[in-house]
């Protein structure tokens, strides 16, 4: 691109030579139909690089077509940190003995930094070198990733796991031997030590971590400061650079592309829970035991060692792209013409609009913010839009946040495989919303009316589908002689001089059927520890369906009065369940309607507010979702959630994490509450379909001069019913 003085009177526009004014000498030069030069600070602008590292090379990146897949990049592997982190919930809260409502408060920890930086950084950073302040926030979204991990490392993957699940060589005793994993093994007749006498020299005493706690929220609330740099400057960014004609095709291959986060961090959060949590050892527990707990951690360290790469990339992004700055310099050129042509007397100048399109934003003080602020709030199709997300989020933040656990529970699902449905159901579902999407915005370009017509559409089908949710379930879990039929024993007489202990460690009987709530509660006396899962025999609640040719080598050695008693196996009883392929279903339309307006939806915000005050609206957008949608939702869903719990488990009067669950209360709860606040939502949608004729979704209006600086040109969109919505392109 060449660069020189500017011709006096002389300028080529459409291939025409129009005297426009004279001008004296600039460091720019005016047009021909196949050139347009620009300033030293404008070629800087439009460079890639960091700086004096700027190699030709590189330029070749400087396209919106890698913009669009940096920006995916980027909200994929961050995307991936928020559903690998409620993948694996479940074990967190095993493994740190922590409660539903405990969860709900660290992971609230991203929303309260939200709150209180959202609107600052939207504001101040969007008149900013935006690519490098998206590249410094998603390396601090590395940093959380690995400092979520940390505890693993701290405090190790719990001791008492090895006394518990790795049984050394021994393979078959029983209570009268001496064996120092027996103890957690819950048999019959076993004196077991008091749970709540101090421990020994090289014991630790074991119940809710606080520290982890401490380290997962500090964690979360700096996501939370670099997730307010992404979205209130990143989407501002990526709107800046793209033809509001083809936003929407732009931005449902973001979308498209972005849709891989989430589903790719249920999927790696599914492979890392099937191995144990130290990975290279074989525990003689199945992952389908209650008590597994997989490798958490793994994952983590995988997602901030991929966002470190993509933030570095990132920040080497130019401050705007060259077809940007070509087609606002057209823009303007190709309008003045047009106006000269109307009137060639009006003493409009070319350069000197030129020179004023390139001036430097106004520097943003509080006084400006709250001027901006002050305009948004008056904007009540911005203000509709705002409520509608808001209380339509809470409801679908908490549920998705509880509903692995949700899944494990009431369809008896794995941890892993319910983050293999979640991650694949989800994945299907969206991309086939999004193309639909994205095909009807482009050659179809429906109007704002139609848009937020099918969006309440769209809400009125979800607070229906989750109703239907709430119909779709298991048979509720009965866990015989457990302590809701009368201590821990359960009030059976055959397991009642056993001298039971609280601990929750199901196992099934012989016939497939009978679920006891622990060995103990069975009766069993005896433990064969060569098979995986563990058998228990000489269950003296079970009836012994086989005979003694089909016991094992080690099991004839022992009396043989136990062997008119029957066997259970360690774990869950299978089950025969298929009404989790009706929610499948209901969840597969869900996602897709769901899918098919999120598009339309992301373009009326965008549209709803002047392009320089984009930024401040995302910030501020952020703070409502985060104080009435992603704070209170996990935090009242965990509270619904604990209140469904039957046994707690307990240790020296602190309550740990919840084993067994009321399933039907749990699911009546949680559906009914999330339809409620979605049926709320939709009087967002209606106030927004009555101001939807302010919006230009297309850029088909006149732009208004003056043109402001790029990144934040000077334009107003919805001032009134009576006034001309003014949109530039």
């Amino acid at each position: 691109m060449k660069t020189h003085k500017a011709p006096t009177e002389s300028y080529t526009g459409e291939g025409t030579s129009t005297v426009i004014c004279t001008s004296t000498e600039a460091s720019y030069i005016m047009v021909n139909t196949e050139e347009i030069a620009y300033t030293e600070q404008e070629q800087k602008s439009i460079e890639c690089g960091l700086g004096f590292f700027r190699p030709r090379w590189l330029q070749i990146f400087a396209r919106k077509e890698v913009l669009i897949i940096a920006f995916s990049l980027a909200s994929i592997a961050q995307g991936m940190f928020f559903s690998y982190t409620v993948a694996v919930i479940s074990t967190l809260e095993k493994r740190f003995k922590l409660n539903s409502l405990q969860i709900g408060v660290v992971l609230a920890g991203n929303d309260i930094s939200a709150i209180l930086f959202a609107p600052f950084l939207g504001y101040y950073l969007n008149s900013w070198h935006r690519p490098r302040w998206l590249g410094l926030g998603i390396l601090m979204t590395s940093i959380s990733c690995f400092m979520t991990a940390f505890p693993h490392f701290i405090y190790g993957p719990g001791e008492e796991l090895d006394e518990e699940f790795f049984a050394g060589e021994e393979v078959y005793t029983n209570v009268s031997e001496s064996h120092p994993f027996i103890e957690n093994d819950n048999l019959c007749g076993l004196k077991s030590k008091d749970p709540c006498s101090r421990p020994s020299d090289g014991e630790k005493e074991t119940g809710p971590a606080l520290g982890p706690l401490v380290i997962i929220f500090i964690a979360q609330f700096n996501v939370g400061i670099s997730m307010s740099i992404f979205y209130s400057i990143g989407i501002s960014y990526v709107d800046d650079n793209i033809s509001k004609k083809t936003t929407s095709v732009y931005y449902s291959t973001y979308l498209l592309l972005r849709t891989l986060g989430p589903i790719l961090g249920f999927l790696l959060g599914g492979k890392c829970l099937e191995y144990w949590i130290v990975p290279h050892k074989t525990p003689s527990i199945s992952n389908k035991d209650p008590r597994w707990l997989g490798a958490w951690w793994v994952g983590f360290l995988i997602i901030g060692s991929v966002l470190v790469v993509i933030g570095i990339g990132f920040a080497l992004l130019p401050f705007q792209l060259p077809a940007t700055l070509m087609r606002e310099k057209k823009k303007l050129i190709n309008f003045i013409t047009k106006e000269k042509s109307k009137n060639p007397h009006d003493g409009l100048c070319l350069n000197n609009l030129l020179e004023e399109s390139q001036r430097q934003p106004t520097k943003p003080t509080l006084k400006n913010m709250m001027r901006v602020t002050k305009r948004l709030f008056s904007n009540r199709l911005w203000l509709a839009h705002v409520f509608n997300c808001s209380i339509f989020l809470m409801a679908a933040s908490g549920y998705r946040i509880f509903k692995p656990k949700y899944l494990e529970n009431q369809f008896r699902q794995t941890a892993s495989e319910a983050n293999y449905y979640v991650g694949t159901v989800g994945l299907s579902a969206t991309c086939l919303g999004t193309v639909i999407a994205a095909i009807v915005l482009r050659w179809a370009r429906p109007g704002p009316r139609a848009i937020i017509g099918y969006n309440i559409f769209v809400t009125i089908l979800f607070c229906f589908l989750y109703l239907l949710k709430m119909l779709v379930k298991c048979p509720s879990l009965k866990a015989s002689g457990s302590p809701l039929d009368g201590g821990y024993d359960g009030g059976l007489g055959c397991s009642s001089n056993c001298n039971c202990i609280a601990k929750f460690s199901p196992v099934c009987s012989e016939d497939n059927t009978t679920l006891f709530y622990s060995p103990c509660a069975a009766g069993c006396t005896m433990v064969d520890v060569s098979v995986n899962p563990k058998v228990y025999r000489g269950c003296s609640c079970i009836g012994n369906f086989s005979t003694a040719s089909t016991l094992s080598a080690a099991a004839s050695v022992q009396d043989h009065e136990n062997l008119q008693f029957g066997t259970a196996t360690k774990g869950y009883c299978p089950d025969s369940c298929t009404s989790f392929v009706y929610y499948v279903v209901l969840e597969v339309i869900g996602i897709t309607a769901l899918a098919t307006g999120k598009i339309g939806s992301t373009i009326i915000h965008l549209r709803a507010v002047e392009d320089k005050d984009k930024g401040l609206s995302i910030g501020i957008l952020e703070v409502f979702l985060a104080l009435f949608g992603f704070i209170p939702g996990p935090l009242i869903m965990g509270k619904i959630v604990d209140s469904s719990c039957l046994i707690w488990e307990e240790k020296c009067g602190i309550q740990g994490n919840c084993w067994l669950y009321d399933t039907d209360k749990f699911r009546i709860l949680l559906h009914s509450f999330a339809a409620g606040l979605v049926f709320l939502s939709l009087f967002g949608d209606l106030v927004m379909f009555k101001y939807a004729h302010l919006l230009d979704l297309y850029g088909d209006r006149d732009p208004v001069l003056p043109l402001g600086p790029l990144g934040g040109s000077s334009v107003d969109k919805t001032r009134g019913s009576s006034e001309e919505v003014k949109i530039a392109e």
